[in-house]
């Protein structure tokens, strides 16, 4: 799982991978250069904005090997993200809602 961050505004994305972090960063930067909207958020986010992907940066942030730990696990970056940089988050929060103890826990209700 990584964090990938907007090197002009706060606006972050986590996201999970099973591929090596460089070959997903390098696809994120696929998706602005060809205007491939469908495959990055960050990249929708970067040509909405008019930000500049090369001044993104990101950051692996727990390595995970079984898919039920990877979406847990992205859960929780997630809503510790949005709670810390208010709401500004890419996620798709509907998407990476996996478990009710999670989003009590951490006292949790997107609107």
């Amino acid at each position: 799982m990584y964090q990938l961050s907007c090197g002009q505004c706060p606006a972050q994305h986590i996201i999970q991978t099973r591929r090596l972090f460089s070959k997903r960063l390098g696809s994120h930067r696929n998706a602005y250069n060809t205007n491939k909207l469908s495959d990055s958020a960050m990249a929708i986010r970067c040509l909405e904005t008019h930000h500049k992907f090369f001044k993104d940066h990101g950051t692996l942030m727990r390595p995970c090997l079984k898919e039920q730990l990877m979406n847990k696990a992205e859960e929780i970056e997630t809503i510790a993200t949005c709670k810390m940089i208010n709401q500004n988050v890419l996620n798709d929060l509907e998407s990476v809602y996996v478990t009710p103890f999670i989003r009590y826990y951490y006292d949790f209700n997107f609107q």
